[in-house]
């Protein structure tokens, strides 16, 4: 026979899974035969979803905002060295519609998707 945290923390996983199927609180409580209130109220998982998410923007968020810049300098310097590559007379059937306008910010680079 399993213990009572047990069983709460299997209930817990279960209304995890149940909402990533999109099921609404009152969905899973009729399935799982409990009282609506007993799963909307579960402080535990909300303040876990909170630490994750704590966790996401502190930990793993600012790495790859940083990859996410360095591959758009990459980017956009390889874009000008094809276009230096084309005669004149293709250049500007090349130009693409879009032209990303590089801008300095307080707080670093910010790319602008200009017309």
């Amino acid at each position: 026979m399993s213990t009572k945290s047990d069983q709460l923390e299997w209930r817990r996983s279960k209304v995890v899974e149940m909402r990533a199927r999109g099921l609404s609180l009152g969905e899973i409580a009729r399935e799982m035969q409990v009282s609506k209130a007993s799963i909307g109220s579960d402080e535990y998982l909300r303040e876990q979803a909170k630490e994750s998410i704590r966790e996401y923007t502190t930990e793993y968020l600012p790495e790859q905002y940083q990859v996410c810049l360095t591959a758009l300098d990459a980017i956009i310097k390889r874009a000008f060295d094809i276009l230096k590559t084309l005669d004149d007379k293709h250049a500007d059937a090349e130009i693409p519609y879009y032209l990303f306008h590089y801008n300095k910010d307080y707080d670093g680079k910010k790319w602008i998707l200009m017309r």
